[in-house]
């Protein structure tokens, strides 16, 4: 039965009997019978009552019927339209299997790789630190022999000759022709230490390292920190810059406010690479020499 069949038949009532209380005439088996007569069309009056209830509830649940099963047909088609939908979906996931297959294989190498180079540089780090401790090991033993080295050579050729040479110019009874053996021989060790000085450091340039010479030259605030000073007349000063730039310790044009003239531990400078310049990397501990 199809949804207009049930529609029609929901629709159709099903006949009721005469109408009772209408009138009529009486036929010849009602004058006949009487009373009984009345009592078998009161029964048959009460049963056509019963069967018209029951047309209406019948009525009413066919009704009830056809409501659900136009839900029920409503509901079908919607599933219908879903599972097309899906099914739509079904015959595109080959291709989208296939994209995203491209796809993870895509990222799985990109992965790889990145571990791959993060592995190589992880090792050329590790390479590069050990390399940096060697060389750190290497340049601090370098430049704890290399002053070493130099102290021993400025403590016996120039420190204490210095000293004396300076004392002798502060003492009023000086003679400059007793001073002047004094200075030859002090230009002899200053030359000395000089070139054992470029050794040293052609030595600690292999760590980019190198020992400033200060002895004997003018203060360098940047490079070198005083500890001690001390002083002497303008004169006195004069005559032993003087005497500097006459045995060509110093140069005439150049303006010497202070000396240094005792150091107990060297200015150490390391080569910037970026700035392509010597930069102090530790400050000198010296005596300086100043006017009053």
């Amino acid at each position: 039965m199809n949804m207009k069949t049930m529609q029609k038949s929901a629709i159709k009532p099903i006949p009721s009997a005469t109408n009772f209380n209408a009138p009529h005439k009486s036929s010849f088996l009602t004058r006949l019978f009487g009373f009984e007569s009345q009592k078998v069309v009161a029964n048959l009056r009460a049963e056509n009552q019963e069967l018209i209830l029951m047309n209406q509830r019948n009525m009413e649940a066919i009704k009830t019927l056809s409501d659900q099963l136009a839900d029920s047909l409503s509901f079908q088609q919607d599933q219908l339209k879903q599972v097309s939908e899906r099914l739509k979906i079904v015959d595109t996931l080959p291709e989208k299997q296939d994209a995203l297959h491209q796809k993870i294989m895509d990222t799985f190498d990109r992965a790889t790789f990145f571990i791959q180079n993060a592995s190589q540089d992880l090792v050329q780090s590790k390479a590069a630190l050990l390399s940096s401790q060697n060389d750190f090991v290497e340049s601090a033993g370098a430049i704890e022999i290399a002053e070493f080295m130099r102290n021993f050579l400025i403590s016996n050729l120039l420190a204490k000759q210095i000293r004396l040479t300076v004392q002798l110019f502060i003492e009023d009874k000086a003679n400059p022709k007793d001073i002047e053996p004094h200075l030859l021989k002090l230009q002899k060790n200053l030359q000395i230490v000089h070139h054992q000085n470029g050794q040293i450091n052609f030595k600690l340039e292999k760590y980019n390292l190198r020992i400033e010479d200060s002895i004997f030259k003018p203060y360098a605030p940047e490079t070198q920190t005083a500890e001690v000073t001390e002083n002497c007349s303008q004169d006195e000063f004069f005559q032993i810059i003087k005497q500097a730039q006459k045995l060509g310790i110093f140069e005439e044009s150049d303006k010497i406010k202070s000396l240094v003239i005792a150091e107990t531990l060297p200015a150490i400078s390391f080569f910037n690479r970026e700035k392509s310049t010597w930069s102090v990397k530790r400050r000198a501990k010296v005596v300086i020499l100043k006017p009053n």
